[in-house]
């Protein structure tokens, strides 16, 4: 195993998951608009801050954050071989997905706007 800078254009997907509750598992799926070739810095750390928006329909619960960078090539997007794999220690899931936060509390209680929007994507500004 080697660890390289990107040099190819990939998808990056972010990935809302309740596989810490609930009694089916049900994952929400987004690409965000970032190419993570373009995001090195002398630290040699990325930093990515975008707006999420939540559906509307979420299942309240503790829900995990996940980041996966599959190939671009969509025949191969599904195989965990040609995803990139970070060398942050403890993230890294056999699925090819990496954990960003393990704890996210999903409650309808919340303050904030709400919008009767059921999908999960980057809101853009």
């Amino acid at each position: 195993i080697g660890f390289s800078a990107m040099h190819l254009t990939r998808p990056v997907k972010l990935i809302l998951d309740n596989g810490k509750t609930g009694s089916a598992r049900i994952t929400y799926n987004t690409n965000l608009s970032v190419d993570p070739r373009k995001r090195i810095t002398e630290a040699n750390i990325i930093s990515i801050d975008r707006k999420i928006r939540i559906p509307a329909n979420i299942s309240q619960g503790v829900w995990q954050l996940l980041l996966i960078i599959p190939d671009n090539n969509t025949r191969l997007q599904s195989d965990v071989r040609y995803t990139v794999r970070f060398a942050n220690e403890n993230i890294w899931n056999t699925d090819g997905t990496h954990v960003l936060t393990k704890d996210i509390s999903i409650q309808a209680s919340a303050s904030g706007s709400r919008i009767n929007d059921n999908v999960f994507q980057e809101v853009t500004i």
